[in-house]
């Protein structure tokens, strides 16, 4: 039973839970408060619209009554009777589901069917105070829209996931969910609380959103309103005959926007709003509230001069610490334009409770500034100095909103001043801007494609801008912000009152610094890392000039203006040192730049003639002979250290059914064949080319490209029978081979038989908890009476549910067989990123107790690659950030890029200094490196930095001749990177690839530096690149030039100068004993 205290008090927390419609095994009771009714009856689907009378229970102010037969999915009504003598026919006010506009029954939902598979997210989430918190602000209905009608609520968030983690967001703001009669309203005239909209699906649809999102560890925010009410008079106005949600006088009880305020006074009203509010966070693991119009809570009608509602601040303090003491890691945020003070302190300390408060002010003074010409920006510099004054009174949060790109008000890079050309620089400045100043951060949808129509709630966003390149490198550039504020701890070091230092910048084109628009800062974290901000808002470049003690340079990490963004500039380095205490940098118009601050070495300090673009200037000594790298490993005296046997793996990587040239479907008997043993032909040429480990694609049974299992214990019958891959397997390995395979642990294909048995048998399967989120109230496009979690988006693609013991041990025993019949040593777990992290912990455990020094390595695209390469889980995980930086900084002929990654990756005190990871140029999901890079010319550099930088080197079936390959569409998309052996062979372009490629094996296989070295880089300019690997006292120098001309090199390293002679596109190695 309910606390009758509680509710009547205003604490209650859990009302929902004792009134509405509740459903055991035979019917359901309906409860509901209505104290002025004079009779109430039930009247559904389950009694044939007939009134089913209530009775009084209690005090008489509560109406129930049992009714037998009622199911989930059947529509009712409360009938209530009035006082006047008049009968409205009302909604649930606390139903779990209702029916879609116009209609508006209430509908009878079991709140407890699905289970949440998300307990490793809420067990580490946190409300972003002391961490990044990026918030993508969308509406359910307009992100993307299917031909008709509206996306399910799981179905979007399965194109959600891989957009936001694109993008660099790590939360998403959703605005209210809550049912509401018009869609104009987004929400924001609310009908039915606690019901989720059916405009996108019931409540288990909801849940399974918010766990898929969980899963890939975004946070979801609700946008809850607990100001007014839709004044429908179906639903909570007038619910009795009276007023009783609302204030019984218009002067207080109608809002600014025609709907009905909550009476804050009342303790029942209470009850619902903050029950309502735990509803969300606890029954659907909702990670946040973003509480609407705060300001006409704390102020009667937001009027500060009508004084302050202080039963409406009591009702929010007791709301939101009862909300925070009752779920740890939420996060609340309050919309107040206000400057009513304490909105985010505690509320011990005489605060609201909230987490955060919109920056109002910030979000009306910035857009306004950039609304203004460049003479105006002059005048007007205090629009941006503002909110720096009074960010340390509140825990702020920076918003661009949905309300700032509708009603006329113009899209946010319409909103930026000029022309259309001019407008793009402007808002990439903004957002720097944005991303620079001190507060969390969120941005709705489309203001990250440069979106010129206003938000319309019937249309989708205008995706046809990415076929424009001004759009495209807009959304390239919102990509790359957003990932380095992520990234970079000083940026998101917000509340701390050490985090920010204004620097006094000076331009040269505006020198007065009371009328100038270049603004530069500080941002610091709390490891010591600081990156120094500056901006330039006029229209036409600048020089600025910083201070910078003699012993500091600044070395630049983003440009706004690079030309990959739609600017002007290549991509590369510059660092700053000081000349007399300062350091000048050009600007373009409306643009800005991040340095990071470091400190100079003392030989930099004392060389008075130091280049500050990045360029060596070391005079050179006697050359030092440099041998051809196919000669370097010939008379090495280096003895080896004895590690794991994948320490000093060389990956050959197969893809077996395209690299046996099987057909594209498995059709049993038809398609059968013996073709893994053409493997046995080319043992000779794995040999020659100096690899040790044989990585082979999926080899499981499969129906069509491998990755969609449907026996884990048989192999591909269109590769062979078990006794052919014996066969393969023995001979590699008597010839000194590894051999690891692909487990494809995330998912299976629709011919597994267990899902064929939950095809057929539907609820009565037994296997129907072996996959997550089986829904029989739903079906898929493939004709299925249910629905079920994929793997991203592809319904081919049954996600297994990996907390499921039987499913683990399933699996456990499959790597137990290939183990003990075909001696296999490791595994490549594909897509590890979207595998429940404790079956990596279990499978680790149990790999090892088969094999002591058994191989994980998870496939792994975005992320900090340590929350799955390390002790508890996997060995190693793919590299996908240098793939991109190695053929990028190739292209664009700017080394800065790549050695920005190696050196944040590798480097002492890098992210990864201890791991080996998983490194490689091309691979069966992406087009081949000779079809990546511009320049054929390069691909030798490329795979010199490929087997000289830390980690585990692959080689591509096939890329070691050069050949090319580029990915399609459709259902053959692949086919070009996955072709036969024999057409591979055919289409060999450069045999001295080859063999430069062996060179660089053998050279890997006889050095320990090259293995275990440390990793620092001597040079970096645009178009050369020189780096070391170091063990003890043996070093490896590799030495690259992407130049069309030859490059005398002269550098120098511990005390020795070094002259070498580079060709155009060219590498060489320097072996130190």
């Amino acid at each position: 039973m309910m606390d009758n205290y509680g509710f009547y008090t205003g604490k209650s927390f859990d009302a929902y839970e004792f009134f509405g419609c509740h459903t055991d095994e035979n019917g359901a009771v309906f409860r509901v408060f209505a104290p002025a009714a004079v009779r109430i009856s039930v009247i559904g689907e389950f009694n044939g619209w007939q009134d089913t009378p209530m009775n009084k229970i209690g005090d008489g102010n509560f109406w129930a009554v049992y009714i037998e037969g009622v199911k989930p999915g059947q529509m009712y009504k409360y009938k209530i009777y009035k006082p006047d003598g008049s009968c409205m026919d009302h909604c649930d006010p606390y139903g779990y589901g209702m029916e879609l506009r116009p209609a508006s029954a209430s509908i009878v939902r079991n709140l407890y069917g699905y289970e949440f598979q998300d307990d490793a997210w809420m067990k580490k989430r946190s409300n972003g105070v002391a961490s990044a918190l990026n918030i993508y602000e969308i509406h359910v209905g307009s992100w993307k829209k299917p031909q008709n009608g509206w996306y399910r609520y799981d179905e979007l968030a399965t194109q959600l996931v891989p957009y936001l983690k694109e993008y660099g967001y790590n939360y998403i703001e959703l605005l209210p969910i809550g049912e509401h009669p018009c869609d104009e309203s987004w929400g924001y005239q609310c009908s039915g609380f606690y019901s989720p909209t059916s405009r996108y699906g019931t409540l288990d649809d909801y849940k399974k959103m918010i766990d898929i999102l969980h899963h890939n560890d975004i946070g979801v925010i609700m946008d809850f309103v607990p100001v007014h009410f839709a004044l429908d008079a179906y639903a909570l106005a007038k619910f009795d005959g009276t007023a009783l949600y609302e204030y019984p006088h218009k002067d207080v009880g109608n809002s600014e926007w025609g709907s009905c305020n909550f009476m804050h006074s009342r303790g029942e009203v209470r009850s619902f709003l903050q029950s309502c509010a735990n509803y969300w966070l606890k029954e659907y693991h909702v990670d946040g509230l973003r509480m609407d119009a705060i300001s006409n809570m704390i102020y009667w009608q937001g009027n500060p001069a009508r004084g302050v509602n202080k039963d409406a601040v009591a009702f929010l303090q007791n709301m939101n610490e009862g909300l925070v003491n009752r779920h740890s890691g939420i996060l609340l945020a309050a919309e107040d334009s206000t400057v009513y003070p304490g909105v985010t302190k505690r509320v011990a300390e005489g605060g609201l409770g909230f987490t955060y408060k919109w920056d109002m002010g910030f979000m009306h003074d910035t857009l306004e500034y950039f609304q203004k010409d460049t003479g105006e920006r002059l005048n007007n510099r205090n629009k941006l100095t503002f909110s720096m004054h009074y960010f340390k009174d509140e825990r702020y949060l920076l918003a661009f909103s949905h309300d700032e790109v509708v009603h006329g008000k113009a899209t946010i890079i319409q909103k930026m001043n000029g022309d259309y050309d001019r407008k793009f620089p402007q808002a990439r400045a903004l957002y720097a801007y944005m991303a620079a100043h001190p507060g969390k951060k969120l941005n709705f949808m489309g203001n990250e494609i440069a979106h010129f129509r206003e938000w319309d709630e019937k249309r989708e966003q205008d995706w046809n801008l990415l076929d424009f390149p001004k759009h495209r490198e807009f959304a390239a550039y919102m990509q790359a912000l957003n990932h380095l504020y992520l990234s970079e701890e000083a940026l998101w070091n917000d509340y701390g009152g050490n985090g920010f230092e204004w620097i006094h910048a000076v331009s040269r084109n505006y020198p007065d610094t009371e009328h100038s628009c270049v603004f530069a800062w500080k941002r610091k974290a709390e490891n010591g890392r600081q990156l120094l901000c500056v901006f330039q808002f006029a229209d036409r470049a600048d020089c600025v000039t910083l201070p910078l003690a003699e012993d500091e340079k600044l070395e630049l990490v983003f440009d706004t203006d690079w030309t990959e963004f739609g600017g002007v500039k290549p991509k590369q380095g510059e660092v700053l040192t000081a000349q007399n205490g300062s350091a000048v940098t050009q600007l373009a118009a409306f643009s800005a730049k991040f340095f990071a601050v470091g400190k100079r070495d003392k030989e930099e300090i004392d060389n008075t003639g130091a280049d500050t673009t990045g360029a060596d200037t070391t005079e050179a000594g006697e050359p030092i002979t440099v041998e051809p790298i196919e000669k370097l490993s010939e008379n090495s005296s280096v003895k080896l250290v004895d590690g794991a046997w994948f320490d000093r793996a060389v990956v050959y990587h197969i893809y077996p059914l395209g690299y046996c040239g099987a057909p594209q479907y498995n059709e049993g008997e038809k398609t059968q064949g013996s073709r893994i043993l053409k493997v046995l032909d080319r043992i000779g040429h794995l040999k020659a080319l100096g690899v040790n480990t044989i990585y082979f694609g999926p080899v499981f049974e499969s129906l069509w490209h491998g990755y969609d299992t449907s026996d884990y214990y048989r192999t591909d019958s269109r590769l062979g029978s078990m006794k052919d891959f014996q066969k393969v397997f023995r001979a590699l390995k008597e010839n000194g081979f590894k051999i690891v395979l692909d487990g494809v642990f995330n998912h299976v294909g629709r011919g597994f038989e267990p899902f064929r048995d939950l095809q057929e048998k539907g609820e009565a399967s037994i296997y129907k908890d072996w996959f997550c989120n089986v829904h029989f109230g739903s079906s898929t496009p493939l004709g299925d009476a249910f629905s079920y979690d994929t793997w991203q988006g592809n319904w081919e693609l049954v996600k297994l549910n990996l907390k499921n013991k039987a499913v683990v041990d399933h699996l456990l025993g499959a790597v137990k067989m290939w183990v003990e019949t075909f001696d296999i040593d490791g595994l490549r777990l594909d897509a590890a990123d979207c595998i429940d992290k404790e079956f990596f912990k279990q499978l680790k455990v149990y790999t090892q107790g088969l094999k002591k020094d058994f191989w994980l390595m998870g496939e792994i695209i975005h992320g900090d690659y340590k929350m799955w390469a390390n002790t508890d889980m996997m060995h190693s995980v793919t590299n996908y950030e240098c793939w991109k930086g190695i053929y990028s900084s190739h292209n664009d002929k700017n080394y800065f890029e790549i050695a920005h990654s190696l050196r944040r990756q590798f480097a002492k005190g890098g992210i990864y200094e201890n791991l080996r990871l998983y490194n490689f140029l091309d691979n069966h999901d992406v087009n081949r490196i000779a079809s990546l890079l511009k320049n054929p010319a390069d691909l030798e550099n490329a795979y010199t930095m490929l087997f000289c930088m830390p980690g585990i080197p692959s080689v591509y079936y096939g890329s070691e001749w050069g050949i090319a390959g580029v990915k399609t569409s459709g259902k053959e998309a692949d086919l070009p990177v996955r072709p036969p052996i024999e057409e591979a062979e055919a289409a060999k372009r450069d045999t001295k690839l080859e063999k430069h490629i062996a060179a660089l094996a053998r050279l890997r296989q006889t050095t320990n530096a090259l293995v275990y070295g440390e990793y620092a880089d001597i040079l970096v300019r645009n178009e050369q690149l020189v780096f070391v690997r170091q063990y003890n006292k043996e070093a490896v120098i590799a030495a690259f030039n992407i130049a069309d001309t030859a490059v005398p090199l002269d550098f120098e390293w511990q005390g020795e100068k070094y002259a070498v002679e580079l060709a155009p596109h060219d590498s060489r190695v320097i072996v130190k004993e």
